[in-house]
């Protein structure tokens, strides 16, 4: 027998439905899902900047290695042709042994003035002294005094002669050399040069008229 205060056999016990028990667990959940999706996605942008950055890196090296290549084929080619002409010129000027006939000076002083101790020099002679380059050994020595005639003709000058001349990548300098060549290129008139001393080669460039000071025509002492 069942008191009144207790249940019977046929009565159901009714639960009720609380959401929260669902929704609070779904919903960390999904916070925790968001949270690790948030530090992968910054994990990969630095990740994706780093690769950038070291594409970046590399490209520029491989850009400046680039053009550095360029630059040395191009230097490699200058002296390619810078060879096959100084090749030419020797092969041009040197057939034998010899490039040239060393001829004795040309006179330029007029026949009147045989007695240049009596009479004087002309205007345009003026006096040099010999540096110790040894460059036109043994024609010209370490302090001879030389005469150069200033008075200078274009068409007057022939291989074999010898001029001062200013330094064409050097106009503070002047030189005494003996011209070898003449020829005529784009640019007109102009002339090799090499000292005497068989140790020296020929002068590496071009010069030109404007270039010449005067010419040798003779020596005192």
């Amino acid at each position: 027998m069942w008191g009144t205060a207790g249940l019977s056999r046929s009565e159901t016990r009714v639960v009720h439905f609380n959401p929260a028990y669902v929704f609070y667990p779904v919903f960390f959940t999904i916070v925790i899902l968001f949270v690790c999706l948030c530090f992968q996605v910054k994990f990969y942008k630095s990740e994706n900047r780093e690769l950038s950055q070291t594409l970046y890196s590399r490209n520029a090296a491989i850009e400046r290695l680039t053009r550095e290549r360029m630059e040395h084929i191009n230097r490699i080619d200058q002296l390619e042709q810078e060879l096959g002409y100084y090749t030419s010129m020797y092969e041009t000027l040197v057939p034998g042994e010899t490039v040239y006939d060393v001829p004795v000076p040309r006179v330029r002083i007029a026949d009147s003035v045989d007695s240049i101790a009596v009479y004087g020099l002309p205007p345009t002679v003026f006096q040099a002294r010999v540096a110790g380059t040894r460059s036109m050994a043994p024609t010209l020595t370490e302090g001879m005094i030389v005469l150069l005639d200033a008075h200078v003709e274009v068409e007057d000058l022939q291989a074999g002669d010898i001029i001062a001349f200013k330094n064409p990548e050097n106009p503070d300098i002047n030189i005494i050399h003996r011209i070898i060549f003449i020829g005529q290129d784009d640019a007109g008139w102009y002339c090799l040069t090499k000292g005497d001393n068989p140790h020296c080669g020929v002068d590496g460039w071009k010069l030109r008229f404007q270039n010449i000071i005067a010419v040798y025509v003779g020596n005192i002492g």
